[in-house]
C-alpha cells in the first residue's frame, strides 16, 4: 500500500460526515468550509482569489498559485479516481507551506532501500565475498542505517562520511536522489481540495 493509499483510507474515515458550507461565492473570490456540522475536528476552509487557493484548518495551511481560477487547476479530471493527485506537480505550485509541518519529510524507508541497492552494487563491482560482506553490512547498519532515525541531515552526513577499506561505497552527493516524500498532512489537504471542489460542483448542478 502506497503512502497516498494509506492517507486516502484515513481521509475517507476522517471526512465521512463532512458537508460543504459556502460562505462566499463571487466569481473566483470564494470561501468554503468543509467539515462535520457542529464540530471543528478535521474541518478545512478553502479560500480562493485571483490566481491563488488557500486551504487551512485542522490539517495545516497551504497556499497554491498557478492560474486565474484555481478550481480549474485543482479540479479532478473526468475519470480520475480519488487519490489520483499529482502531488509533486501540485507541490511545485506552492507559495506557502504549513509552518510547523511543511509539505515534505525525510523518507527513512526509501533512504534504507537506496542504501541497500548501492551496497549490493558495490559488493558486485568489487567481487566482495564471505565474511567481508558481513563486515561491510554490519558497518553500514551501524554507521548509516541506524542514524536515519536521527533525521535527514544526520543520515546524509553519515552517508557522505562512510568509507570501507578506503573505498567510496556511495555516489557523490550530486548523484543522490531526493530522500523526501510528501507529509501526511499535505496529502490529506490535497485530497480535501478535490473533495471540496467536487462538492461545490455538485451543488452548482442541482
Amino acid at each position: 500500500m502506497t503512502q497516498t493509499d494509506e492517507t486516502l483510507k484515513r481521509f475517507e474515515n476522517d471526512t465521512k460526515d463532512h458537508v460543504l458550507d459556502v460562505k462566499l461565492d463571487d466569481g473566483v473570490h470564494r470561501h468554503m468550509r468543509w467539515g462535520r456540522p457542529g464540530s471543528s475536528v478535521y474541518h478545512v476552509n478553502v479560500t480562493t482569489w485571483p490566481g491563488h487557493l488557500c486551504i487551512s484548518g485542522d490539517m495545516g495551511c497551504f497556499v497554491f498559485a498557478r492560474v486565474h481560477d484555481m478550481f480549474t487547476f485543482h479540479r479532478r479530471r473526468e475519470g480520475d479516481k480519488p487519490g489520483n493527485v499529482s502531488l509533486g506537480y501540485w507541490a511545485q505550485k506552492l507559495q506557502a507551506t504549513d509552518k510547523p509541518i511543511g509539505h515534505e519529510e525525510f523518507d527513512e524507508d526509501y533512504f534504507a532501500e537506496w542504501v541497500d541497492e548501492c551496497v549490493a552494487a558495490f559488493i558486485e563491482a568489487y567481487a566482495i565475498s564471505g565474511s567481508d560482506v558481513d563486515e561491510l553490512r554490519e558497518e553500514i547498519e551501524h554507521d548509516i542505517l541506524d542514524r536515519r532515525h536521527d533525521g535527514e541531515h544526520v543520515a546524509c552526513q553519515a552517508l557522505y562520511d562512510f568509507r570501507w577499506a578506503n573505498l567510496f561505497v556511495f555516489p557523490e552527493p550530486c548523484d543522490w536522489p531526493s530522500f523526501k516524500r510528501p507529509t501526511h498532512h499535505f496529502v490529506w489537504c490535497c485530497l480535501a481540495i478535490e473533495e471540496v471542489i467536487d462538492a461545490y460542483d455538485s451543488m452548482e448542478k442541482e
